[in-house]
């Protein structure tokens, strides 16, 4: 990853130009950077939705044991794992 923003002390900087005002609004690569972080956490969010709705389907039709089940089981875990490191970084 090539990162955009440097830590100074406890304050977060981004290189001049990688922010700048246009038409009323804040553009620049590290608002793009940041629109890609928030798109990400909300694909994530709603394949963690659609994952319990597949595995809750599943398990009415009694496919507990089934390879889908346990794909669906293992993506959910990574997903959550995931999720839990950005919500204790206070990201989420």
């Amino acid at each position: 990853m090539e990162r955009i923003t440097h830590r100074i002390n406890t304050c977060a900087k981004a290189p001049q130009g990688s922010v700048e005002m246009a038409d009323g609004a804040v553009q620049g690569t590290a608002i793009e950077r940041l629109a890609q972080y928030e798109d990400l956490c909300e694909e994530l969010l709603a394949k963690q939705s659609k994952i319990a709705q597949q595995m809750e389907e599943l398990r009415m039709q009694g496919r507990e044991k089934s390879v889908k089940f346990r794909e669906l089981f293992a993506q959910k875990l990574t997903n959550a794992s995931f999720l839990s490191l950005l919500q204790a970084k206070g990201l989420l």
